[in-house]
């Protein structure tokens, strides 16, 4: 999944409520091999598939055109997209485990991931990869089907590749300024400056807007990492939290000062009051720049099309370092499901070339996701296609060595909606300072990583 707002979904994931859920949902023991269960009952399973989401894969680009090719390629079977709200998903699922009717294919996002590893639902797929040389695990960005790795064995396949690393920019704006479009050297004084120079007043309002950061979580934000800040010890084996590193710090103000110091940046509370987002403004005309992931373009090609605009690599630090934050969702295999041998063959089929083949055949507009799987990335279907919607489509696979990831912790998630946004929130609304909301954050977080 990309980093849109997760808020409801997070808010169900980390209250507690779902490990509960888990603990009581989860099955003693791996499902029965393919064919083990016997009668009508098998033979009706093999022909239906269930796909559960809370990714709106329904609505993606391309959807139907892969469902049909696959159906198409399996006679007989069916595939039943289930796609849930946010605040849904969870719960819905965790009900159709406890009545042994879980869907065959979920997709889970990669913060609560780690859950669902420890609880037994999700079916180990090492051994399928290790069988197939068609379809390895050395086919995927490593860092992205390292996120779904678990003591060494393999959980869930990477649907996609979109670190939040795309710097989206008017190039009418830059004209007009006469100011350099962003190169992939850009670093954060080359930013400063650029937002600077594209930032226009109409007496006391902003007119137009230099720069924004879509994502202003602590735990995603692109200033800590450029700077070599972190926000844990490990992302893998976290065991206690690093609000209060300096270098976290110093990415923060840099952040907090685009706002309140240059005044080059809109707050999050200028989005809250208009219900709008980065893309919106820049739809518009009054936002030059801003840095998001990929999905953006995805998901409203109609509101870049109003818009003279390109893509760049989001800036390094000033000494050159690189580090962006991405989300994820793995398309997993049910540990029970009773049609384990076609549940596979989908999530292959769905993470491999041949449906990302089908999906973008069947994209009306001819702009689908980044996928994850390497061979499939360099092909002429998506980097080396020959009408691109957007220059630099290399960026989000060269970002991706870069990429950071929330650490892998159960309590992470509650965090992160009950304390890390809204900490962030009020740093970037002039409400409190960089250093007095990291240090609420470090110290509710040492909390949770004691277990109180």
């Amino acid at each position: 999944m990309n980093g849109l707002s997760r808020r409801t979904f997070l808010k169900v994931a980390g209250a507690g409520s779902v490990g509960l859920m888990l603990a009581a949902c989860a099955p003693a023991s791996p499902g029965a091999a393919p064919g083990a269960a016997g009668g009508a009952a098998a033979n009706q399973a093999i022909k239906k598939l269930i796909v559960a989401s809370f990714y709106p894969v329904d609505q993606t680009a391309g959807w139907a055109g892969l469902v049909d090719q696959f159906v198409k390629d399996n006679p007989g079977t069916t595939v039943e997209t289930q796609v849930t709200s946010f605040n849904e998903y969870l719960p819905k699922l965790l009900t159709q485990i406890a009545a042994d009717t879980p869907p065959d294919v979920l997709g889970v996002e990669n913060t609560p991931f780690i859950q669902f590893v420890r609880k037994n639902v999700l079916l180990d797929l090492s051994p399928l990869l290790q069988t197939d040389p068609a379809f390895k695990a050395t086919d995927f960005f490593p860092k992205l089907i390292g996120r779904y790795t678990v003591d060494g064995k393999v959980f869930g396949i990477p649907y996609d590749v979109q670190p939040i690393c795309c710097l989206f920019y008017n190039k009418k704006h830059f004209d007009d300024a006469k100011v350099a479009y962003p190169t992939g050297e850009w670093k954060w004084d080359d930013l400063l400056a650029a937002a600077q120079a594209l930032t226009k007043q109409d007496g006391e309002r902003t007119a137009q807007y230099g720069f924004y950061l879509n994502e202003t979580a602590t735990d995603r934000n692109l200033f800590v990492f450029s700077n070599g800040g972190t926000v844990a010890d490990s992302e893998e084996t976290p065991t206690k939290p690093t609000f209060d590193d300096p270098k976290t710090i110093e990415g923060m103000q840099f952040w907090s000062d685009l706002i309140h110091k240059q005044k080059v940046s809109p707050s999050p509370a200028f989005f809250e009051q208009g219900g709008l987002g980065g893309a919106d403004l820049f739809a518009t005309g009054r936002l030059s720049m801003y840095v998001n992931g990929y999905w953006d373009l995805v998901f409203a090609p109609d509101k870049f099309a109003q818009v003279p605009f390109g893509m760049q690599i989001a800036p390094s630090g000033n000494d050159g370092t690189r580090g962006y934050a991405t989300g994820g969702t793995a398309y997993c295999v049910s540990q029970t499901t009773k049609n384990q041998d076609l549940a596979w063959k989908f999530v292959k089929y769905f993470m491999g070339m041949p449906g990302y083949q089908a999906a973008f055949a069947a994209a009306t507009k001819g702009i689908i996701y980044p996928p994850a799987y390497i061979p499939a990335y360099n092909s002429e279907v998506y980097l080396k296609q020959p009408n691109p919607p957007v220059e630099n489509l290399q960026i989000n696979g060269d970002a991706a060595e870069y990429a950071h990831f929330t650490p892998h912790h159960e309590r992470w998630v509650e965090l992160r909606d009950t304390v890390i946004i809204p900490e962030t929130q009020l740093i970037g609304n002039g409400e409190k300072s960089v250093e007095e909301a990291l240090g609420v954050m470090q110290t509710e977080a040492a909390k949770a990583f004691a277990g109180a």
